[in-house]
């Protein structure tokens, strides 16, 4: 997903003790995917920067 449009990205499968390459057409299934998983958060509520962020780790006083 976050390599470039004809990329192509290969994985171990330890199970099949092979690889597996993701390719062009692999990818845009996935941002697809993600597109309309987030376009259900967005009609649920309204996302705006700073509503329910949790304080940061390291904090100089």
């Amino acid at each position: 997903m976050c390599t470039g449009p004809h990329s192509q990205v290969r994985a171990y499968d330890a199970a099949a003790d092979n690889f597996i390459v993701y390719g062009p057409t692999d990818r845009a299934a996935v941002l697809a995917e993600a597109g309309r998983f987030l376009a259900c958060i967005v009609s649920e509520q309204t996302l705006r920067p700073g509503d329910g962020l949790l304080p940061p780790l390291c904090q100089r006083a």
